[in-house]
């Protein structure tokens, strides 16, 4: 199937009228742990086995039972935990066979169950859960079996890592030098914001890879680790997977066109010097990397010439790029009007 993936919205979490009641609280504790040994007995039985069947009833039951006291299940999610409003819910040590980890590593950060499921999708829910939890990293992933699955009863929201767009810059009105160091010191502020936000939740900045498998009594078990997303791999991704929903053709196009970085697109780079894209690099392989016209020092304030900066040049001692774009931004901020510097380039 082709078409875009669309998040499902669940209703926020404060709406829950659960109140922090213990009652509530100690059963929806308890409905996590029976899905938790359901999921599992849907991944070691077949579906006529008595065991796999006894869970899956008792699961049916929570359920029904939950609706007398709550309207939907709304929980909040991250790596290892889930969260009904403010209060720990589920936490689990092994991310093997935690269900807070299958969902979060897709992207997946609230998910929502409504009356409902338990008599008409509970046996294709689970079975989504299953899939999910054979999928290898190079294939399918759960937003896209979910999607597939088209269920009526649960619902979810996620964080899409392609979703974000360069915007292209406009020019404004000239700014003066004081104006231009402190919008450079709010661009500084919120870039060690965006870093801290970044240790603290890799997953929604980066992608997760199988580094090694390993074997033990039988199970095989595979490792992962976080790694970032290039910005030519993004591209390549919305060129090269259908699954996104996108004409490849016009991607091709566009990359063709534009590469990563359009022309004109104000960027600061790893100096912290600002910069105006004035090139595109052609090697499909150093899409992100362009020529660049470097405007300002790396406190702001801008150079009484501009210079030229080819971001595809690497150090010859190490291999590694001399500069690099950590960031775009709006000129907008600086009062910096992009046609100038891109007429005298």
């Amino acid at each position: 199937m082709n078409s875009p993936r669309t998040p499902k919205a669940g209703a926020p979490t404060e709406e829950q009228d659960w109140d922090h009641d213990p009652a509530v609280l100690a059963a929806v504790q308890a409905l996590l742990v029976t899905l938790g040994k359901t999921f599992r007995a849907y991944q070691l039985y077949d579906e006529n086995n008595p065991v796999r069947k006894r869970f899956g009833e008792q699961l049916r039951t929570e359920l029904t039972a939950l609706w007398q006291q709550m309207e939907q299940l709304v929980l909040r999610v991250d790596e290892d935990h889930m969260y009904l409003g403010d209060v720990t819910i589920y936490h689990s040590e092994s991310r093997n066979d935690s269900l807070a980890f299958l969902f979060f590593k897709d992207g997946i950060r609230e998910i929502n169950l409504l009356p409902g499921l338990e008599s008409e999708e509970l046996d294709r829910f689970l079975g989504v859960l299953q899939k999910a939890r054979k999928l290898v990293p190079e294939g399918d992933d759960l937003l896209t079996v979910l999607w597939e699955a088209d269920l009526r009863y649960f619902e979810y929201q996620y964080v899409d890592l392609l979703a974000e767009v360069v915007a292209m810059p406009e020019a404004g009105a000239g700014n003066t030098q004081a104006e231009m160091k402190a919008a450079h010191d709010a661009e500084e502020a919120e870039a060690s914001a965006a870093e801290r936000q970044r240790a603290r939740h890799p997953a929604l900045f980066t992608r997760i890879v199988a580094v090694a498998d390993s074997f033990d009594a039988g199970t095989s078990v595979r490792s992962y680790q976080y790694e970032p997303w290039p910005p030519d791999a993004v591209l390549q991704e919305m060129r090269d997977n259908p699954k996104r929903g996108l004409d490849t053709l016009l991607v091709k196009v566009l990359i063709t066109a534009t590469g990563v970085y359009p022309v004109g697109t104000l960027v600061i780079l790893d100096t912290h010097e600002l910069a105006i894209v004035a090139q595109v690099n052609k090697d499909p392989s150093l899409l992100h990397r362009p020529v660049v016209r470097v405007i300002s020092d790396p406190v702001g304030l801008p150079l009484p010439q501009p210079k030229t900066i080819d971001l595809a040049e690497s150090d010859p001692a190490t291999g590694a790029p001399r500069h690099q774009i950590i960031k775009t931004t709006d000129p907008q901020k600086y009062g910096i009007r992009v046609s100038d510097y891109l007429i005298s380039a």
